[in-house]
């Protein structure tokens, strides 16, 4: 197995994101919601960090958990 790093400056990342929020059970267009231009987290923790999502999936039995 390859080992792979990445470090990223502070300048390196975007002020705004888009986020996913599920508020509840039921329907997916009821509890689903996408924000755009959220501000990006800047204050974290020592034990936080900030990853980039490129892509991602949802596992079948969470999907069926929305209901």
């Amino acid at each position: 197995m390859v080992e792979s790093t990445t470090t990223t400056s502070k300048d390196d990342i975007p002020s705004l994101m888009t986020a996913a929020h599920q508020n509840g059970y039921g329907e997916a267009g009821d509890v689903l919601t996408l924000a755009y231009e959220v501000p990006v987290p800047r204050q974290l923790s020592s034990n936080q960090i900030l990853v980039r999502v490129y892509a991602a999936s949802i596992n079948p039995i969470d999907w069926k958990l929305l209901n």
